[in-house]
């Protein structure tokens, strides 16, 4: 008689922890919706907000002159610069490469970084490790894409370039990157990357490459 009522008591218990568990899993997913939920408003407020002071920065701008003060203080793009962690893909020397990841940073007029608008065009040449280059020879870009085991190309629109930022422990810069048509086994080859700038703002072209 023991053994019978003993059964059912254990299929119970089994039950409930079960069910503190599914609840539990239920608790945690809703969390993590809810929070997704909050990110989302924060920032869609966050872009109502600055899509509001386009339209103020806007009309001031038509409806009067900035003072010079201001004008001098507003930060421009005057470079930009292809950063030294631009490489393969993956970094691992071991693997084959299925890309080239490059990071574009853009300088004001104080050397510092600054954000930009506008349309951002990368080049990446893999050129034969055997194959001498000289400073004057990276200039000619039709004889180097002649000689290049690949050539891969990417162009990026202002709201593309603005998605690229990244800030971290590494530094600031817009990370671009572009994938091989195939990989490449071969990771002792040269590395020519080449970057346009276009700024939407003040209509300046600027141009960087990097070679390693």
């Amino acid at each position: 008689m023991m053994y019978i009522l003993l059964a059912p008591i254990g299929a119970m218990v089994g039950c409930r922890a079960g069910g503190n568990q599914s609840v539990s899993d239920a608790n945690d997913q809703l969390r993590r919706e809810n929070l997704e939920l909050r990110q989302s408003v924060a920032t869609l407020m966050g872009e109502k907000q600055e899509l509001g002071l386009k339209v103020q920065e806007s009309e001031r701008v038509r409806s009067e002159a900035l003072p010079a003060e201001v004008l001098a203080a507003i930060p421009r793009c005057t470079e930009i610069e292809i950063g030294s962690l631009t490489g393969f893909d993956p970094a691992d020397p071991q693997k084959p490469a299925i890309g080239v990841t490059a990071y574009i940073k853009a300088h004001d007029g104080r050397g510092r970084f600054v954000q930009v608008v506008g349309t951002l065009r990368v080049v990446v040449l893999v050129l034969p490790a055997s194959l001498e280059i000289g400073a004057s020879e990276t200039a000619d870009a039709a004889a180097l894409e002649k000689n290049a085991v690949s050539v891969t190309r990417i162009e990026m629109g202002p709201e593309r370039v603005r998605e690229a930022y990244r800030e971290g422990f590494l530094g600031t810069a817009y990370e671009v990157a572009l994938k091989f048509e195939r990989p490449l086994v071969d990771r002792r080859s040269k590395l020519l990357v080449r970057a346009e700038f276009s700024d939407a703002l003040t209509g300046t072209l600027h141009a960087a490459q990097f070679l390693r």
